[in-house]
């Protein structure tokens, strides 16, 4: 599978449920979480593949949850605000 159909909205999608269901169980950790969201809800080939071939979180492992940490945040300061 090509990164780009492995890293699509929908995955991106399915991320933020998960990760907005952990944080509904009480959750805190808004960075532990998004990790552990794109790690259940993305291709093992980006979210692992691409780690072991670097030796290290590779950029596009950190930028999904990067994009998701930011998603979440956006998301608590809209619940908050309303």
């Amino acid at each position: 599978m090509e990164y780009g159909e492995a890293i699509s909205p929908r995955a991106a999608e399915k991320a933020l449920e998960i990760a907005r269901a952990k944080l509904a169980r009480g959750r805190w950790d808004l960075r532990q979480t998004a990790s552990e969201a794109v790690a259940e809800a993305y291709c093992v080939c980006v979210v692992e593949g691409e780690d072991s071939a670097e030796g290290h979180l590779s950029a596009i492992h950190a930028n999904l949850i990067d994009q998701l940490e930011h998603r979440l945040r956006n998301w608590i300061c809209v619940r908050e605000e309303g």
